[in-house]
């Protein structure tokens, strides 16, 4: 693994960390020792001390919810990376929910659950448009046209 690759890896797991983190009252004893070996040496903590601080911080909460949205649209590498990180914090307490699109293969394998397959109906998709069209008044000449354009092509995607 490149220097690239750990720093991008621990930036995503401390970015989590942050949220968690700020809602919390007290700021634990080892993530501030790990700050001050960055700070005097620019020594940064591996990925398995973020992993285990975030895992630690959501046992904190009598529940904590993590939601990652559009794995889809990761990398190769950044999902490889994300499927890790939520295998290792579905041991803790924290509840974790995954959004992509169907085309990734053995998503619910790699992440170690069961898939729920959701898809909207012609319905939804029309009254989602209809919603979001009225709010713009500069296509108010061309809202049913859109609506007849759009809703065709998604095809409950």
């Amino acid at each position: 693994m490149s220097l690239t690759s750990i720093s991008i890896t621990n930036a995503r797991r401390s970015r989590l960390l942050k949220q968690v983190l700020l809602h919390s009252d007290v700021l634990p004893p080892d993530l501030e020792t790990a700050y001050e070996e960055w700070s005097d040496r620019r020594r940064m903590p591996d990925a398995t001390m973020f992993s285990r601080q975030l895992s630690d911080a959501c046992s904190k909460f009598s529940s904590a919810f993590i939601i990652l949205d559009a794995l889809d649209e990761c990398s190769g590498g950044t999902l490889e990376e994300i499927i890790t990180l939520a295998n290792d914090l579905s041991e803790s307490q924290a509840k974790i929910f995954c959004t992509s699109r169907t085309h990734l293969v053995n998503l619910g394998e790699r992440l170690q659950t069961e898939l729920i397959h959701i898809e909207a109906n012609s319905e939804d998709v029309i009254s989602y448009l209809r919603n979001r069209l009225a709010k713009q008044k500069r296509f108010s000449g061309y809202t049913e046209m859109i609506i007849e354009r759009l809703s065709s092509e998604a095809r409950g995607k």
